[in-house]
C-alpha cells in the first residue's frame, strides 16, 4: 500500500550518497528527478543571554523531515534539495530515516535533514 498521492503536493530532488569516501571526502549519486515528497521544516531561535556565559548569543536552528514513498527510501548522508523553485530552496543533509512497511497501512521512508 502506498501514500496517496494527495499528501505528496511537494517534490524534492536528492543526490544519495554512495560512499563515506576516502581522503577526498564523501561521494554522492547524481540528482535525481523529482521526487513527490511531503516536506516539513521547522526553525527555532536558540539564545544564551546569559551575561558571564562565553557562548553568549542566539542563533536559529533549523530542522525537519521529508515523507516519500517506501521504494524512494534515502539514505543517511544524502543530500535533498527541498521548496524548489521558490525562495525557500535549499539543499540540507539527511541526518537519521526511518522505513515503514505494513499491509494495512501505506508504507513509506522519512528522512530527518538538518
Amino acid at each position: 500500500m502506498q501514500i496517496p498521492d494527495l499528501f505528496l503536493e511537494q517534490r524534492i530532488r536528492v543526490r544519495r550518497r554512495q560512499t563515506y569516501g576516502d581522503a577526498n571526502g564523501p561521494l554522492w549519486d547524481a540528482e535525481t528527478g523529482d521526487i513527490p515528497a511531503q516536506v516539513v521544516e521547522e526553525s527555532s531561535l536558540v539564545s544564551d543571554d546569559r551575561s558571564e556565559a562565553q557562548t553568549r548569543g542566539s542563533q536559529i536552528l533549523s530542522t525537519g523531515y521529508v515523507l516519500v514513498q517506501a521504494e524512494q527510501y534515502i539514505p543517511v548522508g544524502s543530500l535533498v534539495r527541498t521548496w524548489i523553485g521558490t525562495p525557500m530552496e535549499r539543499t540540507v543533509e539527511v541526518v537519521k530515516t526511518a522505513y515503514l512497511e505494513h499491509s494495512q497501512v501505506p508504507s513509506y521512508a522519512r528522512a530527518w535533514v538538518v
